[in-house]
């Protein structure tokens, strides 16, 4: 069953001047900034910035309609990064909070829609709270604040794939898969997995999971070839969910070993020649689309560097899978 995803980084109002008066407003004030997203709240300078700007409390509201091909779907909320806690409201109703800017994050708001236009609001507090990391202890990075990454809404079966891990190891049999996921939903939960290469199937298993959250062990009897910066050889792994959905992964085989002789990859040692990234930049914070992203990998790959050490946090999808 095909899953179906709308955007919503564009033709957000913005204030910066959040009050609870604000965000109980029934209308959609047009007289607010109008912004797109990734938006980083402050205003980053090129120097002597010390991140003042941008410790506030924000507010961000957006009207959207949900497409007809999600029509008698479960629509699924997301967002893939907001610095650095958000409380989001679906039509002037709570819907869910999260603390964290490092990570992304997602809520079923099926039951809080109408069949008209919504109004989605997202208060962000990008204060440095002791509860929230990376604050709570002192840090030397600055954290910016606002929703950085991007937003979107899918539409999914009523009982669907929340979340997959897959993580590949080599045993005396062979390549193994070691996967724990979680299925959103009630009903039968049956699973299957499936391994290709471009368009061959190399193999499959099936799983019943009892739980919404499962793990599973799955030896590959496939021949599969190593993936290494000479040779970045790459997989599709397939979930599919009995009731139609399904989910695909992009997947590589490696084995990584460290000893006092080096770094070893499949057996070979390597020479690391690295680089530390941050994600923030000059003017924009954080908030940065997907080409600056790409655009940076494909910098760092062209200076020669084979590895990369993703400074402090999880980095954006679009950089990490360049």
């Amino acid at each position: 069953m095909l899953r179906f995803r709308t955007g919503l980084n564009y033709g957000w109002r913005y204030t910066p001047d959040y009050s609870p008066k604000k965000s109980k407003n029934e209308n959609f004030d047009t007289t607010l900034r109008p912004v797109d997203v990734p938006h980083n709240s402050g205003t980053s300078k090129y120097s002597y910035y010390t991140g003042e700007d941008e410790s506030k409390i924000v507010q961000y509201s957006k009207l959207f309609v949900i497409p007809d091909e999600m029509e008698g779907k479960r629509i699924i909320l997301h967002f893939d990064g907001v610095m650095s806690c958000a409380a989001v409201f679906i039509n002037e109703k709570a819907a869910f909070a999260h603390k964290g800017g490092f990570t992304g994050f997602s809520e079923d708001i099926t039951d809080l829609l109408t069949d008209s236009e919504n109004k989605l609001t997202v208060i962000v507090d990008s204060t440095e709270r002791a509860d929230t990391p990376p604050y709570g202890a002192p840090v030397d990075f600055l954290s910016y604040g606002g929703i950085y990454r991007d937003v979107w809404i899918e539409g999914v079966p009523e009982l669907y794939i929340k979340d997959t891990f897959i993580h590949p190891m080599l045993t005396e049999k062979g390549w193994k898969l070691d996967i724990t996921g979680e299925i959103g939903g009630e009903g039968e939960r049956k699973l299957t997995f499936a391994l290709y290469d471009g368009t061959q199937r190399l193999g499959a298993c099936q799983y019943r999971a009892e739980q919404p959250n499962y793990h599973v062990s799955w030896t590959v009897s496939a021949e599969i070839t190593p993936w290494s910066p000479e040779n970045p050889k790459l997989y599709t792994f397939k979930v599919s969910l009995s009731g139609g959905d399904e989910l695909e992964y992009t997947i590589g085989f490696r084995q990584v070993r460290v000893d006092a002789q080096g770094f070893y990859l499949n057996n070979k040692r390597v020479k690391l020649i690295g680089i530390n990234r941050m994600q923030n930049y000059a003017y924009e914070g954080f908030a940065m689309p997907a080409s600056a992203q790409r655009a940076d990998a494909d910098l760092i790959k062209s200076l020669g560097f084979n590895a990369v050490r993703c400074a402090r946090y999880p980095q954006s999808k679009y950089f990490v899978e360049r």
